[in-house]
């Protein structure tokens, strides 16, 4: 009885978690503009959820204004639609209209995509984009941890 009791306090933490995610990042880096396809500061327009499964890695498209160019084939003025997760949980986009960021991007199957990870200040872009950014790891990564 003693060990099942045990065993029940040790287990409920994790049985309550179940569902929850977290994002953990490495800040980007040079490394990260060199393997990004395309990398702006821009302002987010709008956020729209693609699939609502009540899920924070629902699928979403953030829609910008692309403000300076840095890296790609982007357009000043143009505007951008961006696929991301809903939720900076599981690495998601910030959700904050009408605020400027820097963001860097990869094109998969001809859409743009992005996350919290490859998400920095539109000063730390440019920092990083002129060489003067101070090196914070090898690289962007970024993982949605699931607890089972």
């Amino acid at each position: 009885m003693r060990r099942a009791l045990v065993l029940i306090v040790l287990c409920a933490p994790l049985l309550a978690a179940e569902g929850a995610a977290a994002c953990s990042c490495v800040p980007p880096d040079r490394s990260t503009l060199r393997s990004a396809d395309a990398a702006a500061v821009v302002r987010l327009l709008s956020v729209e959820r693609v699939r609502y499964t009540g899920s924070s890695g629902d699928p979403a498209v953030y829609t910008y204004r692309v403000r300076r160019v840095v890296k790609g084939g982007l357009r000043r003025g143009r505007r951008i639609a961006v696929r991301s997760a809903i939720s900076d949980a599981t690495c998601g986009l910030s959700h904050r209209v009408g605020e400027l960021s820097g963001l860097f991007l990869d094109r998969r199957h001809d859409r743009w995509h992005s996350g919290t990870c490859w998400q920095t200040t539109p000063r730390n872009l440019r920092r990083i984009a002129a060489g003067t950014a101070a090196a914070a790891g090898d690289g962007a990564s970024c993982r949605a941890v699931q607890a089972d």
